[in-house]
C-alpha cells in the first residue's frame, strides 16, 4: 500500500466534505490524542489523523495487542485507524563498511478506547473556559510578540501582528473575551513562528507558496487550540485557499505531511519559548 497515498486521500476527502469547515471536528475539546497504554502524545500527521477523522469521544488509541496487555479487547466489526511512523532499517554501505541508517515508512492500526470493551477511559478535565482563556493570554505574552491594531494578519516586515479589538468577534456582547479571538490569534502565531529569526519558513513569495504557509498556519492554530482545550472557528477568507490545497494534495502525495510537520515544529518553537520562560 502507497502511505502518502492513502493518508493523502483521506485528507481530501474531510476538504472535499467539509470545505472551510474540514478542520471543525477536530477541534472538540478532548485533549491531544495519547497512546491508551504508554501515554506518549502522537505527533505530525497522526494528530490530524485521529483527531480530524473519528467521531470518539476519548482521546486515548492502541493496537489491538496494546489493549490486551490492558486487558481490554476490541470489540468484534469495529474499525481501526491507520497512523504511520518511521522505522530505521540499518544496512551496511559496502563502500564504507559502516552502517547507514535508512528511515523507512511504516503504517499501524489502531483503535479508540470508544472502540473496546474492558477498559475504562479517564474523560479530559477541562477547566471552565474563563481559566482556559486565561491560559491562553498567560501563553501568548510568554512569546513575547509584538502587536498593533488592524484586521488580522501577521507582517514579516515589521515581525507584527495585527488584531482587531475582541469586541470586534463574533459571541462577544460583554468585552470577556472568545474562543473565536483566540483561535484567530492563534492562526497568526503560527506565521509568526516563521519569521527569518525563528523558523525561517517564510521564504516562498508564489501564489503556491502563500497557500501552503496559510495551510500550515490552518494546522497550527487547530494544534494549539487542541493543546489549549478551545474550539476552532474556521476562517471563511481560507475558502479562497482550498482549491489550491485540493490540487497540491493531488499533485504531491507528500504535500500534507510537509504542512503537518512544520505545523508541529512551529509549536514545537512555541513550547520551547515557554520552557525557556518557566526555567
Amino acid at each position: 500500500m502507497d502511505i502518502y497515498t492513502d493518508v493523502t486521500d483521506r485528507i481530501l476527502a474531510a476538504m472535499e466534505s467539509g470545505d472551510t469547515d474540514w478542520l471543525k471536528p477536530f477541534t472538540a475539546s478532548t485533549g491531544m490524542p495519547v497512546n491508551g497504554v504508554t501515554k506518549n502524545e502522537y505527533h505530525g500527521i497522526n494528530v490530524l489523523l485521529l483527531g480530524l477523522l473519528n467521531p470518539f469521544q476519548s482521546n486515548e488509541w492502541a493496537s489491538f495487542k496494546q489493549w490486551k496487555t490492558k486487558g481490554a479487547n476490541v470489540r468484534k466489526g469495529e474499525k481501526g485507524t491507520r497512523i504511520i511512523f518511521f522505522k530505521q532499517l540499518e544496512k551496511e554501505n559496502r563502500d564504507t563498511g559502516k552502517i547507514d541508517r535508512i528511515p523507512l515508512l511504516r503504517n499501524s492500526t489502531v483503535f479508540n478506547a470508544d472502540q473496546v470493551d474492558g477498559y475504562e477511559s479517564n474523560p479530559v478535565d477541562l477547566p471552565d473556559l474563563t481559566e482556559r482563556l486565561a491560559h491562553c493570554d498567560k501563553y501568548i505574552d510568554t512569546l513575547n510578540i509584538e502587536f498593533r491594531s488592524g484586521s488580522p494578519c501577521y507582517i514579516p516586515s515589521q515581525d507584527t501582528i495585527c488584531m482587531p479589538e475582541r469586541s470586534a468577534f463574533t459571541g462577544n456582547q460583554d468585552g470577556t473575551p472568545t474562543e473565536h479571538y483566540y483561535s484567530t490569534l492563534l492562526h497568526e502565531v503560527t506565521h509568526w513562528t516563521g519569521h527569518t529569526s525563528r523558523l525561517d519558513r517564510l521564504a516562498d513569495r508564489s501564489r503556491e507558496g502563500y497557500a501552503f504557509e496559510e495551510l500550515i498556519a490552518e494546522l497550527g492554530a487547530a494544534y494549539q487550540c487542541r493543546i489549549l482545550g478551545i474550539d476552532l472557528e474556521p476562517r471563511a477568507d481560507h475558502a479562497k485557499y482550498l482549491g489550491g490545497w485540493l490540487k497540491a494534495l493531488k499533485n504531491d502525495k507528500k504535500f500534507i505531511f510537509k504542512a503537518a510537520a512544520a505545523a508541529q515544529k512551529a509549536i514545537g518553537f512555541c513550547d520551547s519559548l515557554q520552557l525557556s520562560e518557566a526555567a
